[in-house]
């Protein structure tokens, strides 16, 4: 196959249709194992047009810039860059002091890298949970639309996401943000508990309490890569 892009192809038995994900400039196609190398190239070329705007508005992302977890490396949280400091210690535990991020390290498992990325990511996801908890029951009060519950996870593509139980669930990247990016998503995630779709009522909503949620949006399509480990 001969295209003008990047391409990875990968065939798997546990899909039973093609996915397209753009990716650091690269399509990446997975596909059914079934699908034959002709049928795979037809559907590329349908999908053409696609597939060169999103690569050409993916140029214009931040490049996701890889973690080695090593003293001195820079952190986002809420908006602000933090540089990272690695402590050997008897125990471990990870505090935020002045314009850095303390992490104490079990002296065993210093050198461990993994370990490191482990301790630090556990840290980020209670510092995500605790405000991200916070500042919905904040806006909850405001705007007098209550969530079930509070959660967060790790997702690849979405910041949040709210069900018919009205349980919402944040992306724990999303501590790394500004703050007023935040509130555009947990603004977002209430609103769903009034209209529980994307329609035009639905963005008419929040709209009321985030005029400018077309530029939060943007920034954040924009911006996705900058909170990637």
């Amino acid at each position: 196959m001969d295209f003008e892009f990047n391409l990875e192809i990968k065939k798997t038995s546990r899909k039973k249709t093609i996915s397209f994900i753009i990716k650091n400039d690269i399509l990446q196609v997975i596909t059914p194992q079934t699908f034959s190398d002709n049928e795979i190239e037809l559907l590329i070329h349908k999908k053409s047009k696609w597939i060169k705007n999103k690569l050409n508005a993916n140029k214009l992302k931040a490049k996701i810039v890889s973690k080695n977890f090593e003293t001195d490396e820079k952190f986002l949280f809420l908006g602000k860059n933090y540089n990272l400091k690695f402590i050997s210690h008897s125990k471990d535990l990870v505090k935020l002091q002045a314009d850095e991020i303390h992490a104490f390290i079990n002296t065993k498992k210093f050198s461990d890298l993994i370990y490191r990325k482990k301790i630090v990511q556990h840290w980020f996801k209670d510092k995500a949970l605790l405000f991200l908890t916070d500042m919905t029951m904040e806006f909850a009060q405001e705007i007098n639309l209550n969530p079930g519950l509070v959660k967060i996870r790790s997702y690849k593509n979405r910041w949040g996401s709210c069900n018919s139980k009205g349980v919402i669930t944040y992306n724990w990247k999303l501590v790394m943000a500004p703050e007023s990016i935040i509130k555009y998503v947990v603004v977002h995630e209430l609103c769903h508990r009034k209209h529980f779709n994307h329609s035009n009522n639905f963005w008419n909503e929040v709209s009321k309490y985030i005029p400018d949620y077309k530029n939060k949006k943007e920034w954040l399509n924009q911006n996705t890569n900058v909170f990637e480990w």
